[in-house]
């Protein structure tokens, strides 16, 4: 089921505070942000960063625009910042959400999964850059 709920955290409302975050031998925060809109097939967040690979402004923005609720993989629109994917794909896997973007002539997958007892949703990115960060919703 292609819905961007199923596979971010429970509770996530746009206007919402996240905290973008790693996972080492500690938890540290590394960015901060809002959701900016939220609905059954897009996802923006807003903020800043702080990784010793970027440092400065964070807008992502992901759009399933095929807007089909029962689709398990369709077409989607992936934006880092100001780069954007028009060609980007999505396919579906019991709670992960796959992405297949080409950002800046390199290939990325983003996968997206809820942590729901910790208030996160787990980013995997691979592509040049493998990172596993967490963004974690502030209490509404």
């Amino acid at each position: 089921m292609a819905l961007i709920g199923t596979y971010i955290t429970k509770g996530v409302q746009a206007g919402q505070q996240v905290t973008l975050k790693l996972h080492e031998l500690f938890w540290f925060t590394v960015g901060r942000g809002q959701v900016e809109t939220l609905s059954e097939f897009g996802l923006e967040i807003k903020g800043q960063v702080d990784l010793t690979v970027y440092k400065g402004d964070l807008h992502i923005v992901i759009s399933l625009t095929d807007e089909d609720a029962s689709a398990s993989s369709g077409p989607c629109r992936f934006q880092f910042n100001e780069i954007v994917d028009d060609q980007a794909t999505y396919k579906t896997h019991g709670d992960k959400l796959d992405i297949s973007t080409r950002l800046g002539g390199t290939d990325v997958n983003i996968r997206l999964s809820p942590l729901d007892s910790d208030h996160m949703t787990e980013c995997k990115v691979s592509g040049p850059l493998d990172l596993t960060a967490y963004i974690e919703t502030a209490a509404s």
